[in-house]
């Protein structure tokens, strides 16, 4: 029986808060193998040398630079080795050394620099970098490279040129996991520069930065398509372009989850600008608050041919417009359906509502329980962490009682197999949730739930397991009835087999003369609704039964096919075997089917048969058999009589003779038509039962080991 789960869990609960425990812990232990590798050292500062540039200049490839807290007044270069340097954020998980490990350039250059082409395994991780100046990057540069940054306070950083707190050239870092904040630049991007470059920018606030210049407080993409997610870009200045996010020349970056909130521009869009083919793709996403020049739309901006494709996101309380530019999209904010918490929205699932935060006053930018963003972004992307469909923005609200999976779709399955899924049930409230009752509604589904409840900050694990008893499609709902809010689990399968049919389970072949084989027709009807595979037919040959043919072994859905077995018997006598037929058929994987006949000698055909009604009866004689077929003498046992009402239909058999008369009696009374087929017997009383048990009707011209005449009334 195969047995499927996805619960590893060997407690159906867990808590969440225990489970969070776990969740740090083995983040700690990722650092510790990522940064304790084989054939590696550690160096420590300011142990084992007094500055980090010092260490860096020592290291080799896939050493760890461990960083005591202190303030390092210098700037550094990684000068193309792939390492890591870090605060003891590694090795305790303790982000507080953050804010007390901290690289400070003093205003002389650039803070971190990579430029000699290092890859994702150099990585800076764990610092505060600050008071960096230059004009290509005030806080980091990266030129050519591809570095891992993670755990970073960018602050207080200023460039003469571009890239305030991060420039990036022909390179694709991943930043996550840090602030970029409080930084300045006199030309374009104060908070992150991007030209020719496509980092992965994930977890980050990009918080009150100034740009003097020309392009972008928050973030500034030219030639560039960055993958943002989970960010804030939040009171980010320009006194030209965007004060939040600015794509040009050809830049198309994507969006997820992301708040443009509070940004401000003097002379274009306050959230976002695209010019020149830039095609940004925006989902899940909140802008709000914007404010910008009155000649603007301040929530994004579009021209010279750029095509933002914004969906499922929400703009709201932009100064002026929400969508403008000669080149945006015009059904962009122009409500004509509902979404799925039937709250009016575009075509493209953008709501223009008051996302409900929950203190502006004090930057608090997450949103209360009557938020319209809750469950309102797109479907296809990832889930919220407690298992709900993705709310708009970078916050999510967390329902206090969560099902996941939304629903269940055990896809195809093979007969007499059942399968189980787990129902992950969540409930992140301070109090109890008590489950009424579990329903499916449909017993191909059942769930092995015994009256479990949910304490508080705790989750269920239930398996949910599919047995069918029959082919087809199957759907039910699991209903959850609790105290708190019931739950729907739509549930869905499609059940697949073939099923082999025979037209019967037993031939006989009566008595078949030695030396003159009969053969006879098996039909099999696959009833299921997949192929049926003959994968075999086998008789025992010592019993002189034999399987010769099939017209095709591959028996499609509703669709016969014939086998053809022979009787061949050697010897006078009577015989009888078992006809396995193996297949992929869930009902019968290896089919039997009887097999009887007796060696001797059949007669020939009855000869002179005289009809004569008397009254209602019938009187039927004939001349005696007294020869085989092939002319060779035989003793007849016994003549089998058979009767319809047209000839060319089916002969229902009607009684049985020693001799060779027979009386119907009463018939006339009930037909004016009557036709009479006599065949002659000459096995035992035993395979004559058998016939008479088994085939109490004859098609016409079907049965060649019958040898007949029919006659007239």
């Amino acid at each position: 029986m195969l047995f499927v789960s996805y619960n590893t869990q060997d407690s159906k609960k867990r808590s969440l808060k225990s489970f969070l425990a776990y969740k740090k812990s083995l983040i700690l232990l990722i650092f510790i193998l990522c940064f304790s590798t084989a054939f590696t050292s550690t160096i420590n500062i300011p142990a084992d040398y007094s500055s980090i540039q010092a260490g860096i200049d020592a290291a080799n490839n896939g050493d760890t630079i461990l960083v005591q807290p202190g303030t390092y007044v210098e700037a550094i270069n990684f000068i193309g080795k792939n390492i890591t340097v870090t605060s003891l954020v590694s090795t305790t998980g303790d982000t507080s050394y953050i804010y007390q490990t901290i690289i400070d350039a003093n205003q002389t250059s650039t803070a971190i620099t990579f430029n000699n082409s290092e890859d994702t395994t150099a990585c800076l991780n764990g610092f505060t970098v600050q008071n960096g100046a230059g004009t290509y990057g005030g806080g980091i540069n990266c030129d050519g490279a591809k570095p891992t940054l993670s755990h970073l306070i960018v602050k207080n950083n200023t460039t003469d040129g571009n890239g305030g707190g991060i420039y990036c050239t022909n390179s694709d870092p991943i930043i996550k996991n840090s602030r970029i904040s409080s930084n300045s630049s006199s030309w374009m991007g104060a908070g992150i520069y991007l030209t020719y470059s496509d980092p992965v920018l994930k977890n980050l606030i990009i918080k009150n930065n100034t740009d003097n210049g020309g392009g972008a407080g928050g973030i500034m993409c030219n030639h560039s398509s960055p993958t943002i997610m989970n960010t804030t870009i939040l009171s980010n200045f320009c006194n030209h372009d965007a004060g939040g996010l600015q794509c040009t020349g050809y830049s198309n970056p994507y969006l997820e989850n992301v708040n443009i909130i509070n940004n401000t521009s003097e002379n274009s869009a306050g959230g976002i600008t695209c010019s020149e083919y830039s095609n940004p793709i925006i989902v899940n996403s909140l802008v709000a608050n914007n404010k910008g020049s009155d000649s603007y739309g301040n929530g994004i901006y579009a021209t010279y041919y750029a095509s933002p494709q914004v969906s499922y996101s929400n703009f709201f309380n932009n100064q002026t417009t929400n969508f403008d530019g000669y080149s945006i999209n015009d059904s962009l904010g122009v409500n004509v359906t509902t979404n799925a918490n039937d709250d009016s929205c575009d075509a493209y699932y953008n709501i223009q509502m008051d996302p409900c935060f929950v203190d502006t006053a004090n930057a608090n930018y997450h949103i209360t329980k009557n938020s319209p963003c809750i469950d309102a972004g797109a479907p296809n992307t990832s889930l919220d962490p407690d298992y709900t469909v993705a709310d708009i923005g970078r916050y999510y609200y967390p329902h206090p009682f969560t099902a996941y999976p939304h629903e269940i779709n055990y896809g195809s399955i093979q007969m007499e197999n059942d399968t189980t899924s787990s129902l992950i049930l969540t409930n992140t409230s301070d109090n109890l949730i008590t489950i009424n009752s579990i329903n499916t509604f449909n017993p191909a589904f059942y769930t092995n739930w015994s009256g479990e409840n949910i304490p508080a900050n705790s989750n269920l694990v239930l398996d949910v397991t599919f047995d069918p008893d029959t082919t087809g499609s199957h759907t039910g709902v699991l209903t959850v009835d609790n105290n708190y809010e019931n739950k729907f689990i739509p549930l869905s399968a499609n059940t697949i087999g073939a099923y082999i049919s025979p037209d019967r389970y037993n031939l006989n072949y009566g008595t078949i003369e030695l030396g003159y084989p009969d053969t006879m027709q098996l039909v099999l009807t696959n009833k299921g609704n997949i192929d049926l595979n003959i994968n075999n037919i086998q008789a025992a040959p010592d019993n002189y039964f034999n399987f010769i043919s099939i017209t095709d072994s591959l028996i499609a859905e509703e669709e016969t096919d014939t086998a053809y077995i022979e009787f061949a018997p050697q010897t006078q006598g009577e015989f009888s075997d078992t006809l396995y037929i193996t297949s992929n058929a869930y009902n019968h994987e290896s089919l039997k089917i009887n097999l009887y006949g007796e060696g001797g000698s059949p007669p020939a055909p009855v000869e002179n048969l005289i009809i004569d009604i008397d009254g209602s009866n019938t009187n039927l004689s004939w001349s005696e058999v007294t020869t085989t077929e092939n002319g060779n003498p035989i003793n007849v046992n016994y003549y089998l009589v058979y009767y319809c009402e047209s000839p060319d239909s089916v002969f229902y058999f009607h009684g049985y003779t020693a001799d060779t008369t027979y009386t119907h009696s009463g018939v006339a009374q009930v037909s004016n038509n009557m036709y009479y087929r006599v065949t002659a017997f000459t096995g035992s009383f035993k395979i004559l039962k058998s016939i008479i048990r088994q085939q109490p009707k004859l098609e016409f011209g079907k049965l060649d080991q019958y040898i007949e005449i029919i006659r007239k009334k």
